[in-house]
């Protein structure tokens, strides 16, 4: 019983979802970016090392802290999952409904959470643990101890998270009841996740350019990591290892392991309280129905719903709060580059490259996170394209809606990010125009060839294409700006380097909407879903 509750849980999760034969792209995708992201970790963490090297305790001190974040980070992540799989209406609706004992569920509702905690942790903390070793020459026998550290680390993890449940639930409930405290929450979460990504693209910089890591981690930095270091409890206890001293990680196993009980013993209570109030709640209170809106507006506040429904921070949603502070930050640092060490002289012969540079991250971070929001299809449902197709407003008018709202949430903020980039002097006023023009025209463009390829498509779940799609969104502007640049460096003026290409793709944008326009209604009707 406990195996097949435990493949419901993997099956209803995202981890079931991308293992899926018609997801095989997209998993791919991830999967490279995702090792992307570990060599630019490990990157990071072997530099800085080998510069900490050079004071005395400076490097472990430094690793305790790397594992502390890396930890407090997963124990996030498992509080949120452990909310999800121990709060759920549908799965309690399963248990008033199935004989399967209360005990079984949870038990299985946590080896779900501690498999998933592992794996995790041998994405993010492995390699750097690996890396540590190989910087310091350790023994192969030590190794054998980096590789337990992602299950051994897993208990504290996971019962931390169990121990946090209850207060998650209460804070989502909360934020679902005030949608102010939604968007606040959000916008403090972004801020800093684009603050932390700002930091660290610093140090990246400074890596790439001289190495010298003075200008950022002072004597006084440093004495506050060590310090720091000291605190970082249970991973203080695993880091002598390397140092052939196993007598602390004795401590470290006690606190995992009645951490772990302790969150066992937690969530069993909470789980089995809110089956109990699930039971109980009967007779259900329903508020009372409120003046019918019109079918557009009706219409309108349903894409906006929809858009806005997802709490992950990179949805659609938070990818548009980040787009303007994460393309200020990236633009700014690719130009520290290429204005100083060997790129000066590069830049001082072909002046176009700085300006050009920050036109194509405008366009692909703004077509590319548009384009993430014109999967009508997936954002719908097969089931309410059903009920669409009932509703007393025509198809075109239906659909040219659903294209409207994350449009102009795009719009909104591909103007915002032009206007940071002008105002900080990243870009002039006229590469600004430059680079609002072209984006503008590729969304719309990008927006057009998702919906109407979606609409060909024959995947049941829609699915099948969007890999495809999001290539395109990162190709095509790539292909627009590369041609503009080739332009310019053949010796043409650089407003006629933009005209050329812009002209082209505005009569591509004008011909395929006329096109589509006249398809939209066809499409729409010989949309296949579900019986």
């Amino acid at each position: 019983m406990i195996k097949s509750l435990i493949t419901k849980e993997l099956n209803i999760t995202s981890l079931g979802y991308k293992f899926k034969k018609e997801n095989l792209i997209n998993t791919i995708l991830e999967l490279l970016i995702y090792a992307g992201f570990i060599v630019i970790e490990v990157y990071l963490f072997h530099m800085l090392t080998k510069k900490f090297q050079a004071y005395n305790g400076v490097e472990e001190a430094f690793l305790m802290i790397y594992l502390s974040i890396i930890s407090i980070f997963l124990i996030l992540v498992m509080t949120l999952q452990a909310r999800k799989s121990i709060y759920s209406i549908e799965d309690a609706n399963i248990m008033l409904t199935k004989p399967i004992k209360p005990k079984d569920n949870i038990i299985s509702k946590i080896i779900f959470i501690y498999g998933k905690n592992v794996l995790l942790n041998y994405f993010v903390a492995f390699p750097i643990l690996i890396s540590y070793a190989m910087n310091i020459h350790s023994f192969v026998y030590i190794m054998i101890f980096c590789i337990l550290y992602p299950w051994l680390m897993a208990f504290f993890e996971t019962g931390f998270a169990c121990i946090l449940v209850l207060g998650a639930q209460k804070l989502h409930t909360l934020f679902q009841k005030y949608i102010v405290l939604q968007i606040l929450g959000s916008i403090l979460i972004i801020v800093g996740f684009c603050y932390l990504y700002s930091y660290i693209l610093n140090i990246f910089m400074v890596l790439v350019q001289d190495g010298n890591i003075s200008t950022i981690f002072t004597n006084e930095t440093l004495d506050i990591l060590k310090t720091i270091g000291n605190f970082c409890i249970p991973i203080r206890f695993f880091t002598p290892v390397f140092e052939n001293n196993f007598i602390p990680l004795i401590y470290l196993v006690c606190i995992a392991f009645g951490i772990f009980v302790l969150g066992i013993f937690l969530a069993s209570y909470f789980y089995l309280r809110f089956i109990k109030n699930e039971k109980e709640s009967t007779n259900r209170s329903y508020k009372k129905f409120k003046k019918v809106d019109t079918p557009t507006k009706a219409l309108l506040k349903k894409e906006a719903k929809l858009i806005f429904s997802s709490n992950s921070i990179f949805s659609f949603a938070g990818l548009l709060f980040m787009e303007p502070i994460l393309t200020y930050a990236i633009v700014k640092a690719i130009h520290v580059i290429f204005k100083s060490g060997v790129f000066t002289f590069l830049t001082s012969m072909y002046t176009f490259i700085i300006p050009i540079i920050g036109i194509i991250f405008v366009t692909l971070f703004s077509v590319i996170i548009n384009t993430s929001s014109s999967f009508i299809l997936h954002r719908e449902g097969y089931n309410g394209i059903k009920i669409c197709k009932l509703i007393p407003i025509s198809y075109k008018k239906q659909v040219l809606i659903k294209m409207a709202v994350p449009f102009m949430l795009s719009f909104l903020t591909l103007f915002v990010s032009v206007v940071l980039l002008v105002s900080f002097k990243e870009l002039s006023i006229l590469n600004g125009v430059f680079a609002f023009m072209i984006a503008f025209v590729l969304q719309i463009l990008m927006e057009m060839i998702c919906v109407s390829t979606e609409f060909r498509g024959k995947s049941k779940e829609g699915t099948s294409l969007a890999a495809v799609i999001e290539l395109i969104s990162i190709l095509l502007p790539i292909l627009v700006v590369g041609f503009m640049f080739l332009l310019a460096y053949l010796g043409l003026p650089f407003y006629i380097s933009f005209l050329i290409p812009f002209v082209v793709i505005l009569m591509v944008t004008i011909l395929y909407f006329i096109i589509f326009s006249k398809k939209v209604n066809k499409l729409f009707i010989l949309l296949e879903t579900r019986n």
